[in-house]
């Protein structure tokens, strides 16, 4: 990055705008995330009630859950919560925030799409 940063990131790989977009440890993709989770808890707050930013999840009672990336301890935690999202003045809705780099590195041969696996989009479940 030169004169406008370092040149070299804390995890000891060159510095530059596509590393700073994808670098989990001296990146921006924290950053990028909280704030859009901010943002969109913000507006929600707009047309639903009950919007929580990052509210503890109910203790699992014996439940597996398919994904391996799935956290299954006691201090488990969600992006957004929000009540009357569907409609439901009573129903909650819960949100997950993912952020990730569309611009991959020219040596990267894997579409954009493959960035998104995994996602799972949006899940409607009663509560």
């Amino acid at each position: 990055m030169g004169a406008e940063g370092p040149s070299h990131c804390i995890c000891g790989k060159p510095f530059g705008v596509e590393h700073a977009l994808s670098c989990p440890t001296g990146g921006f993709p924290i950053i990028r995330h909280n704030e859009l989770r901010d943002i969109t808890a913000s507006l929600m707050t707009e047309v639903c009630h009950g919007v929580a930013v990052e509210p503890t999840l109910q203790t699992l009672s014996g439940e597996q859950m398919a994904l391996c990336s799935a956290i299954t301890t006691d201090d488990a935690r969600v992006d957004i919560q929000a009540t009357g999202f569907w409609g439901d003045r009573k129903q909650r809705a819960f949100f997950d925030v993912k952020v990730f780099n569309l611009l991959p590195r020219a040596s990267e041969t894997s579409h954009w799409r493959n960035a998104t696996r995994g996602v799972n989009g949006i899940r409607r479940t009663h509560s």
